[in-house]
């Protein structure tokens, strides 16, 4: 999608399937086969809050540095230096991998999510694959 705004008037979420949560809710299954969950991962989280549970792929960098997957830190960088708006209020944690059902993926929860996102008010969104 072409933005409609400049970037440093956008709001902005992130998107990672790296299997990260925030201590305080359950790990995810790194196991677990068309499992839809979608955390919900509020802005001002710190960066120490998080855990990784995900057994197909090497994350010993994140465990160090959770904004190699999930750059939080970074948007807020972003944000100080003018190059966008502002960070959205939530971002999310899902689509972990080994997902087969693709029409729930597609039918579904996508579009649940982008309604999520138009809820927020979100002009763009960093999807960080792990």
């Amino acid at each position: 999608t072409i933005p409609t705004k400049p970037l440093n008037q956008c709001r902005v979420a992130l998107l990672t399937s790296g299997g990260i949560s925030r201590q305080c809710d359950l790990p995810w299954d790194p196991d677990a086969r068309n499992d839809f969950r979608m955390d919900i991962i509020p802005s001002d989280t710190s960066e120490g809050a998080f855990q990784i549970h995900d057994s197909y792929y090497d994350h010993s960098d994140a465990d160090e540095d959770v904004n190699t997957v999930f750059p939080l830190a970074r948007l807020r960088e972003l944000v100080d230096s003018g190059l966008i708006g502002e960070v959205a209020p939530r971002h999310y944690s899902g689509f972990m991998g080994r997902i087969y059902r693709r029409s729930q993926v597609l039918d579904v929860e996508a579009p649940k999510f982008a309604q999520m996102l138009a809820a927020d008010n979100v002009d763009a969104l960093v999807a960080v694959p792990a």
